[in-house]
């Protein structure tokens, strides 16, 4: 099995802090499959920021050619933007795919495309994503796997100035029940992360975050506890002592409801809770 992506390190204490929280909004999240081999997929989601009253809408149609080793997928969001992508995968070499996308404002005639590449065998896997438009930069990435310890290394280049604007490394060590990540970004942002499936229905994640020349450092605690099949907790909580719970409950094995709240510990802050509701349904 081939390592993940650099942007997949540490992603199971990621999604932890991230999946299943939608305080804030209200989100409607719409997946449809048809076909013989359920090669159309069909998707929309809607998101009201209950803060700014304000409605943003995405469409998606993707279209899956097997014989070709190709997937087309067609883009358009509530800002008028249009995008296009192609993706080709062990066709020009056994683990190599190959992903064109293109996105053009319908309003401002604002355009961008990239040339995306992965290439992947047991122990590695090899990212980057060429932006050819406006001010070109090649964001490049590799994974090494040794064993259940890997390594990641990233780059970003700004092509037109020569110049290089960041550079990432990362280490994680993986186990069937844990997973320990920690990364310096720039040589300026440090941090770590810890995952850990400490039962059968109950994982706990933890996050730190400390930047060269700040006196203080950021750390967060999460969980997630499968009450029953079709029940589901989260909970976090962060250094500032914000709160944020959720709980999804699946209706039926295609709709699933999420309800969410955030709110601080803090007296100073009483008043500022945020409320959210989302409901998805897949095909």
């Amino acid at each position: 099995m081939a390592p993940p992506s650099y942007a997949d390190l540490g992603k199971s204490a990621k999604d932890l802090f991230s999946k299943g929280y939608t305080h804030g909004v209200l989100k409607l999240d719409l997946t449809n499959k048809t076909g013989d081999s359920k090669e159309y997929e069909f998707k929309s989601t809607a998101t009201h920021d209950l803060a700014t009253e304000s409605l943003g809408s995405t469409f998606d149609v993707k279209y899956k050619l097997p014989q070709y080793g190709a997937t087309i997928t067609e883009k358009w969001n509530s800002k008028n933007v249009l995008t296009s992508q192609v993706e080709v995968n062990d066709q020009l070499a056994k683990g190599l795919k190959v992903t064109l996308e293109t996105a053009y404002g319908l309003k401002d005639g604002h355009r961008t495309a990239n040339v995306k590449t992965e290439f992947v065998k047991p122990s590695l896997k090899f990212n980057s994503n060429l932006s050819v438009l406006n001010a070109p930069l090649l964001d490049s990435s590799l994974v090494l796997e040794q064993r259940d310890i890997l390594f990641g290394l990233q780059s970003i280049v700004d092509i037109a100035g020569s110049k290089v604007r960041s550079t990432n490394v990362t280490v994680a060590k993986i186990t069937p029940q844990f997973s320990l990540t920690g990364y310096v970004n720039n040589g300026t942002v440090f941090g770590a992360s810890l995952f850990h499936r400490a039962h059968q229905h109950l994982d706990i994640g933890v996050q730190t975050t400390w930047k060269s020349g700040d006196a203080n450092y950021n750390y967060a605690l999460a969980c997630k506890y499968e009450v029953s099949s079709d029940l589901t907790a989260r909970a976090k909580i962060n250094n500032a002592s914000e709160v944020a719970l959720s709980a999804t409950h699946k209706l039926s094995r295609e709709l699933a409801v999420t309800a969410t709240s955030d709110f601080s510990l803090l007296s100073a802050k009483a008043g500022a809770h945020k409320f959210g509701f989302g409901i998805e349904y897949s095909a």
